[in-house]
């Protein structure tokens, strides 16, 4: 019974010593900018595996990376991802990259995005990478994911487009007359019940209260699902 006990403290030492070194792996990037009102945001990520988009009450546009790439014998290649906010053309342009492409064979956990040729081809780099971005009330927004990446966004008001391999999620105001055009190439969509959505006569085109003031334009392998916000 000694022994019993002696095992399960062993183990769960052993469990709280990897969680916290996995912990301290994860590398966090935080870029903010001042937003100039009546310019565009355009957001471009390389392989992460979600990206949050929330609106506030602030006139600033706020990029949270929390890094957590391993590559080649689990070793942490967190420094192969930055973060870039530049603002030229009357728009704001928001990086995020992972650099060096060509060593790594870069996939989610469970699906390859990128496979180098030659003498690469036998890289590994395994993306855990979730992004926050916080943007003003608004604000229009294009959103652009290469690889296999969940967007997830809580609309502002404002026109918005977004494609990725993965899936995309949309919580919208109900009472919001909007134009939706829809591209899944694999997942299908999902309209909530409580959403007064009806289909166009030219397909994939949905309309929000009748449409017309707002533009939404979702491109994805994966499931596009529109929800209600309450």
């Amino acid at each position: 019974m000694n022994y019993f006990k002696i095992a399960v403290v062993f183990i769960a030492l052993i469990s709280g010593i990897n969680k916290i070194c996995s912990q301290n792996e994860v590398r966090t990037l935080e870029r903010t900018t001042s937003y100039i009102l009546g310019h565009n945001i355009y957001l471009e990520l390389d392989y992460v595996d979600v990206v949050n988009v929330r609106y506030w009450k602030k006139d600033s546009i706020k990029l949270v990376a929390s890094v957590d790439l391993t590559g080649e014998k689990g070793l942490t290649k967190n420094d192969d991802f930055e973060l870039q906010i530049t603002n030229a053309n009357g728009k704001h342009n928001l990086l995020g990259k992972v650099l060096n492409q060509t060593a790594h064979y870069v996939y989610k956990k469970d699906a390859s995005d990128y496979k180098p040729q030659g003498a690469y081809k036998e890289k590994v780099l395994i993306v855990g990478t979730q992004i926050e971005l916080f943007i003003p009330m608004n604000a229009n927004l294009e959103t652009k994911v290469v690889g296999m990446g969940d967007i997830e966004i809580d609309h502002n008001g404002a026109n918005l487009l977004a494609s990725t391999i993965g899936n995309i999620t949309l919580k919208i105001d109900k009472a919001v007359n909007a134009d939706i055009n829809i591209h899944s190439q694999f997942g299908g969509v999902e309209m909530d019940e409580r959403l007064n959505i009806i289909e166009s006569q030219l397909d994939e085109i949905y309309k929000l209260n009748k449409g017309g003031d707002i533009l939404i334009s979702f491109s994805a392998f994966g499931t596009i699902t529109i929800l209600p916000k309450n």
